[in-house]
């Protein structure tokens, strides 16, 4: 039997993405899936005006709340070419009244998030998770040097400048704390690097670690109305699981057991003296953590790639 040709593309012109890297990611796993004769990955502001090639699917991956984009215009090429159109978002909850005006658009329409399926009311809405990044992929070695305590990176939202002050707070310099992020607010400006961490540099970070903190978001962009709560991991979850680092998930609610079993591949944490207590728990018991980080890089390579994802798109269709 031929295989289906795939259009990879996004919901918002790249120039405004700033998560591009998922897109390439997703098309580089739908290559590693050898599911496709051919994957092509073109900018959305090609495909709507059809200076694109035709596939037997097309998948739009991103964020709907660019206004440039006439999302009509990607349904009317998919009918031309007699293509399937699916449409993948990345940002719910948090652009959850952006993607609620699309759903109807594509013939099948995935969202990243669990708590948005039973507010869309459309026939056509299925979930499917983020995945991992084989980018962020580093082998466990035993002589690998965990010389950091703790380990944090992202944008500084709310509920994570709470979270990292306290800890600074209670660590009173005792904890070798190496965090990065924009947007921290005075209280941690002289402590953590504004710089912006490439991937190859935070997966290396997150390796030379003894905890990676895992801190969701809490600033919706456009979910006013519905005020959905996020239950399920990011993709920086499962970046970082490949980077063979233990992490500790704040505990807001986020279904990880889903995905890894909690205490044997992640761990949890309450509070910032929680997070101090697994430091101390874990340094000097490097075999602890090699076991850790071992079973939850198995389990990402196992189920949580984009190849996997991928392969669950194709079986809906």
């Amino acid at each position: 039997m031929k295989k289906p040709k795939l259009l990879l593309t996004g919901l918002s012109p790249d120039r405004l993405n700033s998560n591009r890297r998922i897109r390439s990611a997703i098309a580089r796993g739908a290559t590693d899936s050898a599911l496709f004769d051919v994957v092509h990955d073109v900018p959305v502001e090609l495909v709507t005006v059809n200076d694109a090639p035709s596939a037997d699917v097309i998948l739009a991956v991103g964020s709907a709340g660019s206004e440039e984009v006439n999302f009509h215009s990607l349904r009317r090429f998919a009918r031309h070419h007699g293509s399937k159109l699916v449409f993948w978002t990345h940002e719910d909850p948090y652009e959850f009244d952006f993607n609620e005006k699309v759903v109807d658009i594509p013939d099948l329409f995935f969202t990243n998030e669990v708590a948005t399926l039973e507010f869309y009311r459309h026939k056509n809405v299925q979930w499917l998770p983020l995945a991992g990044d084989l980018d962020y992929y580093r082998p466990i070695e035993d002589n690998v040097e965990r010389y950091i305590d703790l380990f944090f990176c992202g944008y500084g939202y709310p509920i994570r400048r709470h979270i990292l002050e306290r800890i600074f707070e209670l660590s009173k310099g005792n904890y070798f704390i190496s965090a990065f992020g924009p947007n921290m607010g005075p209280q941690l400006e002289e402590l953590v690097n504004k710089k912006s961490l490439q991937t190859q540099e935070m997966a290396d970070y997150a390796r030379s670690s003894i905890l990676t903190l895992n801190i969701g978001r809490d600033q919706p962009i456009a979910n006013s109305r519905l005020s959905i709560q996020p239950e399920t991991p990011g993709p920086r979850t499962f970046d970082i699981a490949l980077s063979g680092c233990v992490q500790t998930m704040f505990n807001d609610g986020v279904l990880i057991d889903c995905f890894y079993h909690v205490g044997d591949e992640m761990l949890l944490f309450d509070n910032a003296e929680d997070v101090l207590r697994q430091i101390d728990e874990f340094r000097g018991n490097a075999d602890s953590i090699r076991r850790i980080a071992g079973a939850c890089q198995k389990a990402t390579m196992d189920a949580h790639l984009y190849k996997h994802r991928i392969n669950k798109i194709l079986e809906c269709l």
